[in-house]
């Protein structure tokens, strides 16, 4: 029988999980939301943008590393740092391609609500 310590520290987990959720889905939301009202308002550079989303992705994982008890990770070799490069460039490549659709596409919570969601993507 499992002891008090080990169902507070599975009800701990379970409710980091269901927390960690909900801030996916609350974070996807509010930036699909606040990309398309930046875009609508007069910032008309996708790249612009983007460089937003990276030195804002920056700063928080930086935070995370320092205060929020996380390890940092150095690439072990160059082939390991090239293919890093690569997903980055990738990354970044189809954040401009998204937020640039912005421009062209719509949205309303209905659909972004789904899209945003873990268990659609």
């Amino acid at each position: 029988m499992p002891s008090q310590h080990d169902q507070k520290s599975t009800w701990r987990q379970s409710l980091d999980i269901v927390l960690v959720l909900a801030a996916w889905f609350g974070i996807g939301t509010g930036l699909i939301f606040t990309n398309r009202l930046l875009m609508v308002g007069g910032l008309h550079a996708p790249v612009s943008l983007t460089l937003l989303h990276m030195v804002s992705s920056h700063l928080f994982s930086t935070g995370a590393v320092k205060f929020g008890g996380f390890e940092e990770e150095h690439p072990e070799s160059q082939d390991q740092r090239r293919k890093i490069m690569l997903l980055a460039a990738a990354f970044g490549i189809s954040v401009v391609c998204g937020v640039g659709s912005l421009h062209f596409i719509p949205i309303s919570f209905v659909e972004v609500r789904p899209a945003s969601s873990c268990a659609n993507s």
